[in-house]
């Protein structure tokens, strides 16, 4: 299914229907699956869990909540189709088999897309999700990598999103040490 958020609300944010799908993500007990879940992920998280960008509580709860049971299709293709030659990893490509050219012209400013056309985008593109994990999921396993899937690349999938709402975190004791350490070194140096 396909629905709106803030598109009925002149794109201003529908505290409503935000407030309904952190419910369901909170309470849903299947797996999520995304492509480029680091993209999704790390919106849905700003746009559901945080009340700012300082909100770190809020950032580490949309974290856990939206990351302990995912999939990234993005990902999963990424590992079936690993070669030299470098094959597309986007969406439209790899769901081309079955969903064809779906795309938008200007998909990167929704307010461009009447609302009919932006659920069916959307829509389709959830189908297309679907189909290329169904596509990759079982040759992953397959081929003995499953293990590195959902370790090391999850894994590093969710340091990705943390560090790229809220950026790398600092030790100002320890800035101030290394500043120290390099004025010190830049000092000896012209001795």
């Amino acid at each position: 299914t396909a629905f709106q958020v803030d598109f009925a609300t002149n794109h201003k944010p529908n505290h409503e229907v935000r407030a309904m799908l952190r419910e369901f993500f909170e309470n849903y007990e299947g797996t999520l699956i995304f492509h480029n879940a680091g993209y999704d992920v790390k919106i849905l998280i700003k746009e559901l869990f945080m009340k700012d960008i300082y909100d770190t509580d809020g950032l580490l709860h949309g974290l856990e909540v939206m990351t302990s049971r995912l999939h990234d299709t993005q990902i999963l293709a990424y590992l079936a189709t690993n070669s030299a030659a470098k094959p597309p990893l986007n969406l439209k490509y790899l769901a081309h088999e079955f969903a064809g050219n779906y795309a938008q012209d200007d998909i990167k400013d929704i307010r461009k897309i009447g609302e009919n056309n932006l659920l069916k985008y959307n829509l389709i593109d959830c189908l297309a999700t679907w189909f290329v994990f169904d596509k990759f999921h079982q040759q992953v396993i397959d081929e003995n990598l499953y293990d590195l899937y959902t370790g090391l690349m999850l894994d590093t999938l969710r340091l990705l999103i943390q560090t790229e709402i809220t950026g790398l975190p600092i030790s100002a004791e320890y800035v101030q040490k290394a500043k120290e350490e390099l004025e010190a070194i830049a000092i000896n140096s012209f001795d």
